[in-house]
């Protein structure tokens, strides 16, 4: 499959009109401006790694996050599928003086590993944050999901129930296996292995071998 082919199926119909219309990257930052969730996360980023380290920020957008921790010393890195989102974030950063900061143009689906340079510090997806350790294992189609629906009330359908977000960690030294699912509030431990096409859900301890859907612990290692 081309690239080109690659990015048309990775586009749905109702998504083309965000990643190729100029308008909307014009607008973006002006409509999103007042969402409280999207000001809570960066002082939770700003609070949480007040370290400088390597950031991959995927679905980097106009560049909201990758700026904020690039004022902060971070050595930043953007990926996005969209070249208008990609090129008003280009011209936020310049005007910091962040002109090392990286910017790719990729879909966050088939990661264009060729233009990136792992390991990375702190992973950034939307609203949400994945934190990925050191010397980690990732399979092939490993989804990692930091958000979804509210589903506390059962007057109300979940459609109008907004959306609920946590963070995902994967600490050092851990496999991930072949489409393997963490979801939101996963945590693995040291060390661990997750089985292919497993889904976590919750907390895994150090040094565990799990699998299945909820993921469970099989077996220590």
């Amino acid at each position: 499959m081309s690239p080109d082919e690659q990015t048309e199926k990775a586009v749905p119909a109702f998504a083309e009109q965000r990643v190729y219309c100029k308008e909307v990257a014009d607008t973006y930052d002006k409509a999103f401006a007042p969402l409280l969730l999207l000001q809570y996360d960066l002082l939770l980023l700003l609070q949480w790694f007040a370290k400088p380290g390597r950031v991959l920020d995927l679905g980097c957008g106009t560049g909201r996050a990758m700026l904020a921790l690039g004022q902060c010393g971070y050595d930043v890195t953007g990926v996005d599928l969209s070249p208008s989102m990609l090129a008003r974030a280009r011209e936020k950063l310049d005007a910091e003086g962040l002109t090392n900061a990286k910017l790719v143009e990729g879909n966050l689906a088939d990661l264009p590993m060729d233009k990136l340079a792992p390991p990375y510090e702190l992973l950034c997806l939307y609203s949400s944050v994945i934190r990925i350790g050191q010397g980690v294992l990732l399979t092939r189609l490993v989804a990692a999901l930091t958000a979804g629906h509210a589903i506390s009330d059962r007057e109300v359908p979940i459609i109008s129930q907004g959306i609920v977000s946590a963070d995902v960690v994967v600490e050092d030294g851990c496999w991930i296996g072949y489409r393997a699912i963490l979801m939101p509030w996963a945590h693995v431990g040291r060390g661990t292995v997750v089985g292919a096409g497993a889904a976590v859900t919750g907390d895994l301890p150090p040094m565990a071998v799990a699998g299945g859907v909820p993921a469970k612990v099989i077996r220590e290692r």
